[in-house]
């Protein structure tokens, strides 16, 4: 609009500056000339720069349009002056400053954190660690619609990669993925979360139950999502995945090697969520958002939700010792339901059930999968359950217990055959960035042949988010 005006208004003022009064004089007229083509080139600078100017304007009027649409990235809680800005792509650092003290009664796996109590036959004095490994950093990436779907990415560390001291932190890639979200579907391209059982209780343990009742992690995939929303019912969501198949057992073993089958494991979750206000157990739940601060990527919806969800893959192995056995195959497969339960708006359940058989690399079978010396798969059956309270907007208490049972028949001597805890913590948020939690929770391990394993963990943990 200005560039339009702008031109014509000079052009009217120069026309105006060069039309003279008549002058009988030719010396006069002569010096007349020479004034007005001096005002005529001064004219003509104040013109150009005036053009430059315009353009100027117009180039960064269009550059905030393009921009303006991309002033939020979907599920973060950040500020935009946070972002930086590439184009018509939006790029988000974001992080936790994480640090944890911990004393457990008895020595557990793996120490910073806890899977399971060790064996009183194997370790039984107390441990204590102080540990900053879990401190992640990442980036979101938000970008111009493509395929009818915003570009979306996210790539994410900590440091429990693989390491000799704790002090020499290894970095261990958890996200790294690009994909589209659309009105209502979602393609994704990386590594993220696994579909299955989708949820995690609130520990302040790094390992959020893993290896005692919480099943999934996370790996390389394809995969496809789509809700509907059904008037007078609800959501109903369908995700699948297709994923690379990972053999945890033999990592470490040099003699015996796991590998994929030549087919990639497949996910597949079904969900319902029903429309705000039906079926909840009070007038608040599931119509607006939870008590006190959620940070981002938490579930801020009070609607609860139901899911069904389960895998199927194949896993190969090749066992060097006797007797010898070449690409000898097992089936992994689960069945997992989760659930998702507000009461109000401040205290709630939520928790999953899971079954199935080579569930080592999905952190079930208490992170087993196949039995090296009877050669058989595993089966187990486990979950986990959590009741949360709001106490104030600051102030969040959790308590929850979970379970890991492989069946006995599938273990050879020194396996482990079950695994339960309980825990309950209190957090207070002093900020949305920073928060003080103290964690109390009871591991008790079995083990085939060996004395069972039993600690207690009184844990600390100071978390400042960015």
């Amino acid at each position: 609009m200005v560039h339009q005006f702008a031109v014509p208004l000079a052009i009217l003022l120069l026309v105006a500056s060069v039309a003279p009064a008549q002058d009988s004089n030719p010396s006069a007229a002569v010096n007349s000339t020479e004034r007005l083509a001096r005002e005529n080139e001064s004219l003509r600078a104040e013109l150009h720069a005036l053009q430059l100017s315009v353009e100027s304007l117009t180039e960064r009027f269009e550059l905030q349009e393009q921009s303006r649409s991309h002033d939020v990235v979907p599920g973060l809680m950040v500020p935009d002056q946070r972002a930086w800005q590439k184009g018509r792509y939006q790029i988000v650092p974001y992080g936790i400053g994480w640090v944890n003290i911990a004393y457990d009664t008895s020595r557990t796996q793996s120490g910073p954190f806890t899977i399971f109590a060790q064996s009183e036959d194997v370790e039984g004095e107390p441990g204590f660690s102080v540990n900053a490994r879990s401190s992640r950093f990442g980036v979101r990436v938000s970008g111009p619609e493509i395929f009818g779907g915003e570009t979306t990415g996210r790539l994410e560390f900590d440091f429990f990669g693989s390491t000799q001291l704790e002090n020499r932190a290894g970095i261990l890639l958890r996200h790294a993925y690009g994909g589209f979200i659309g009105e209502n579907w979602r393609a994704v391209g990386g590594q993220t979360n696994d579909v299955i059982s989708p949820l995690d209780p609130n520990m302040q343990n790094y390992t959020p139950g893993w290896g005692a009742g919480n099943l999934g992690y996370r790996r390389a995939q394809s995969r496809f999502e789509w809700w509907q929303d059904v008037p007078d019912a609800g959501r109903f969501t369908l995700q699948g995945s297709i994923n690379q198949t990972i053999v945890t057992d033999f990592a470490t073993d040099p003699l015996t090697g796991g590998e994929d089958a030549g087919w990639p494991t497949i996910m597949g979750r079904v969900a319902f969520r029903p429309e705000c206000g039906r079926h909840a157990a009070s007038p608040q739940a599931g119509c607006g958002p939870r008590a006190g601060y959620m940070p981002p990527g938490a579930n801020t919806d009070l609607r609860p939700e139901i899911g069904f969800s389960g895998h199927i893959g194949r896993e190969q192995v090749d066992f060097t010792t006797a007797p010898l056995a070449d690409d000898l195959q097992f089936t992994s497969w689960s069945f997992n339901v989760d659930l998702f339960a507000p009461l109000t708006d401040r205290i709630g359940f939520q928790g999953e059930f899971f079954i199935g058989e080579v569930l080592g690399t999905f952190q079930g079978g208490i992170i087993q999968g196949i039995d090296p010396v009877l050669r058989r798969g595993i089966r187990s059956t486990g979950g986990w359950g959590e009741v949360w309270y709001h106490v104030t907007d600051k102030v969040h208490t959790h308590v929850g217990f979970g379970i890991d049972d492989p069946r006995d028949t599938d273990l050879s001597a020194g396996r482990r055959s079950q695994n339960h805890f309980w825990f309950a913590n209190a957090v207070y948020d002093v900020t949305e960035l920073f928060s003080i939690g103290l964690e109390v929770s009871h591991w008790k391990t079995k083990f085939v042949g060996l004395a069972d394993g039993e600690a207690v963990r009184i844990e600390t943990v100071m978390k400042y988010r960015f």
